[in-house]
């Protein structure tokens, strides 16, 4: 017998707002889908960033380090996307 797979409903709510990330290791892209504007995107996936990095903080990695990445990927990485 095979076992179904979970369905996920993820509903908006006045208190809950949801933001899924896809990314495609193999086609090397990322989808951001949300019910929002990319600005209301921006500070929410901002907000996720601050949490996700506190707890790898808590987790163990050095602040340097994961302050460190952040900012990398910010300068370097941001600053060579091309807008299609």
């Amino acid at each position: 017998m095979m076992k179904k797979k979970p369905t996920i409903i993820l509903e908006d709510s006045k208190k809950v707002k949801n933001i899924v990330i896809q990314v495609n290791l193999k086609e090397n892209t990322t989808t951001v889908i949300s019910a929002f504007s990319a600005w209301e995107n921006l500070a929410l996936i901002m907000e996720g960033l601050g949490v996700t990095a506190q707890k790898c903080i808590k987790e163990g990695i050095s602040k340097g380090k994961v302050y460190g990445q952040i900012k990398k990927y910010v300068v370097d990485v941001l600053s060579s996307y091309e807008v299609r």
